[in-house]
């Protein structure tokens, strides 16, 4: 009878997942400058990193 493995091996599993959410509407940014420090031109999608699990 062959034992089967503790763990599965890191090769067999995907690299990555992403969510990434459908948007509403297409409502952008006025200011692009301000749209490009954020990271986005979609307000929908600006989503600011806290760090520390959203605690700050």
């Amino acid at each position: 009878m062959q034992k089967k493995p503790m763990y599965t091996p890191v090769s067999s599993r995907p690299i990555a997942m992403a969510y990434v959410p459908f948007q509403k509407a297409p409502i952008m940014y006025e200011n692009l400058e301000d749209a490009f420090h954020r990271g986005t031109i979609f307000p929908e999608l600006d989503k600011p990193f806290h760090g520390k699990r959203g605690r700050r």
